[in-house]
């Protein structure tokens, strides 16, 4: 009777504890080192699908186990198009030469004689395009007026075939305009986010093709009076080093996508009426926000020296310039 009562308790036992974990399976069971070798049996008899082995390592996904999703912000697409407009701030500083009729060749200064001081503000429109985050090519251009009139602050001079004595009369504007074509390769690569990295820091060649137009009208109301006017164009090529730094500081400082620096310099023959030479400097911090908007604040140069027959204009713009461009 013992032993029939004994068998009757462990065969109830038996099936409660099936009733209670038929359909358990490995995933189910923590990763529990001391379980129970008597529940393992039950599963292992009861549930075909129960794998000793998997029982002991299978638990929760992990961070390490998941898949790496990309970061929109890290993404690199195989074409970028960014557009651009902006204002720069320059002066026009530098001199003009226009040889008179005795062949002599005196310097006038557009600041200190004719008082071209103030600051320009020129609208800058600006098409960058991208590819495979290599290949790049930025269309950029402007136009600018500078002039004045007053009283000539300088000593005697001639300009051409003008005569100017102190404090006479007179009225100066000079017009500059320029489109430039410019082509990258960015084929150097310190550090790159596509190699782990939170960084960007790239350099390039930077070949520059603008196209110089530059218009000086003179006018003399003195004794003698009169008017000089120069039109002459330019196409200059220059080359030069490029730089870009990227930190995509968005983990950090998340109303931000990367904060930029961007700078180059590129200098080079200008041909024309006559040869000449043309350089322009570059330098700026950019902002990117994660809608693909960015703002960038920073200098920019561009010096000519130039000539066409008896005319020499030497001189440039330089000054700061904002600007907000949005990436496609």
């Amino acid at each position: 009777m013992r032993t029939l009562t004994h068998f009757h308790l462990t065969f109830a036992a038996l099936i409660i504890t099936c009733a209670i974990v038929p359909t358990a399976r490995a995933e189910d069971l923590p990763a529990d080192p001391v379980a129970s070798a008597f529940s393992k049996s039950l599963l292992a008899d009861f549930d075909p699908s129960y794998n000793p082995a998997l029982a002991q390592t299978a638990g929760p996904p992990t961070a390490e186990s998941q898949p790496e999703t990309p970061s929109e912000f890290t993404s690199q697409k195989d074409l970028q198009i960014t557009v651009t407009g902006g204002v720069w701030f320059p002066r026009l500083g530098g001199t003009s030469t226009l040889k008179n009729a005795a062949g002599e060749e005196p310097t006038i200064d557009f600041e200190t004689d004719f008082f071209l001081r103030d600051r320009q503000y020129i609208p800058l429109i600006e098409v960058s395009i991208l590819k495979n985050q290599t290949w790049q090519i930025d269309l950029t251009g402007f136009w600018t007026t500078a002039d004045n009139d007053g009283e000539f602050q300088g000593t005697h001079s001639t300009y051409g075939s003008l005569v100017f004595d102190h404090n006479d009369p007179y009225s100066i504007s000079v017009d500059i305009n320029s489109f430039a074509v410019q082509l990258s390769y960015w084929g150097f690569k310190p550090l790159s986010l596509s190699h782990d990295s939170e960084a960007n820091l790239w350099f390039s060649p930077l070949l520059a093709m603008r196209y110089l137009n530059v218009t000086e009208t003179v006018r003399s109301f003195g004794p003698a009076g009169g008017v000089e006017n120069q039109d002459n164009d330019w196409f200059a090529i220059m080359l030069g080093p490029q730089m870009h730094f990227s930190w995509e500081c968005h983990d950090k400082l998340p109303i931000f996508q990367s904060i930029d620096l961007d700078a180059y310099g590129a200098a080079g023959p200008a041909f024309g009426d006559d040869f000449g030479a043309a350089w322009q400097i570059k330098a700026c911090i950019t902002a990117r926000f994660p809608n693909n908007f960015e703002v960038s604040f920073g200098y920019r140069l561009l010096e000519l020296n130039v000539h066409a027959d008896d005319y020499t204009f030497d001189a440039g713009l330089q000054g700061l310039f904002l600007s907000a461009s949005w990436r496609f």
